[in-house]
């Protein structure tokens, strides 16, 4: 087992209760979270929550009002005590790449590293080239470069000083939706080799469950920092349950075995324990569901997604409640038919009923 010196050695980046505010207006309050030598995570919520506000904070872009930012043990942040951004050893690669237009690959890349001795500089250029995997483009100029090439680039720049932390700002946003995935498996790649530790801000969700150890959730005044897959199965508020992998409430009844009886079954275990006849409202996610021919419940295909290998059907129940279901693709069903469904025997998540 790691001793207590050992563990607080490995982490790289702690944020302890940071609040910002734009005035009188507090645009992030009471966020922590910790980032380990080495891992990959990402900051994820709705539009307008902070996300890129707190990127910043750690960038040293902007000030902190309470807590502190402590980067290798040492405080860069604080209400009281600011470290120059270029001081931090701290990169930040924004949403846009800002490469210089002027500049080839290999002038962009060394652009950060200019005061080093120049053989050193030359042997790091080559080496960031080959890590991003683009060794015949060096003479290119960004006008020349497709945006994931551009992307690329900008990450081997960032690296090339050997910061201790990388900051990426929705760094697929600007790609072509059919080379997102592709995109960012290489650079999860690239990170992954140079071992960078690495935070990232995205409004994807399916991009943070690929690529992040840890994801941080930011939903209204709420914040969970948590495994990708507690975030999905165990979100900690009604909130980010709802925000989070597509999910559906529905109103349950706690019984005398803390399970919950639903208008699709009764008696579904709990993961969470209530107080017997208490009212609930259950999360079910599209996986939760699935097409049962001998079942007594029904839903009627509302709108469906077609995904390649499955359908993401909505389904309109008796009551008048939705939920959506996920479903192999050669179950093909037209909007207004009415299907068969039932409920997989699986411990499912429920939250205090919101009337």
């Amino acid at each position: 087992m790691q001793n207590t010196d050992n563990i607080l050695n490995d982490i790289v980046l702690e944020v302890s209760n940071i609040a910002i505010s734009y005035g009188n207006k507090k645009v992030v309050d009471n966020i922590s979270f910790c980032l380990k030598k080495g891992e990959i995570s990402c900051l994820i919520g709705e539009s307008g929550v902070g996300k890129t506000t707190v990127l910043r904070s750690i960038a040293g872009f902007e000030p902190i009002t309470s807590g502190n930012i402590k980067l290798n043990g040492n405080i860069i942040s604080s209400p009281s005590k600011i470290v120059a951004p270029e001081m931090r050893k701290v990169a930040m690669v924004f949403q846009d790449y800002a490469l210089l237009p002027h500049l080839n690959v290999e002038e962009n890349i060394s652009f950060g590293i200019r005061k080093m001795d120049t053989r050193k500089k030359q042997q790091r250029v080559q080496e960031m080239i080959e890590l991003v995997k683009l060794n015949r483009l060096n003479r290119y100029y960004p006008h020349q470069l497709s945006g994931g090439q551009q992307q690329r680039i900008a990450i081997a720049r960032a690296l090339a000083p050997a910061p201790k932390l990388l900051l990426l700002d929705e760094p697929f946003s600007n790609l072509d939706p059919n080379l997102r995935e592709e995109i960012s498996i290489d650079i999860y790649d690239i990170l992954t080799k140079s071992q960078t530790t690495t935070l990232l801000v995205t409004h994807s969700q399916k991009e943070a469950f690929a690529l992040a150890d840890n994801i941080g959730v930011m939903v209204d005044n709420f914040f969970q920092w948590d495994s990708a897959y507690k975030i999905y199965h165990e979100p900690e508020t009604h909130k980010i349950g709802a925000f989070v992998g597509g999910g559906a409430f529905l109103p349950g009844r706690v019984n005398a075995n803390n399970c919950v009886d639903l208008e699709l079954g009764l008696n579904y275990q709990l993961t969470n324990n209530f107080p017997k006849d208490m009212l609930v409202d259950v999360l079910i996610r599209p996986n939760n569901i699935q097409h049962d021919p001998e079942s007594l419940y029904k839903g009627v295909i509302k709108s469906s997604i077609f995904r390649g290998p499955s359908f993401l059907y909505t389904l309109l129940l008796v009551s008048g409640r939705e939920v959506k279901c996920l479903l192999p693709s050669h179950l093909y069903y037209n909007i207004g038919d009415s299907i068969h469904i039932s409920l997989k025997r699986m411990p499912l998540k429920a939250f205090p009923n919101i009337k």
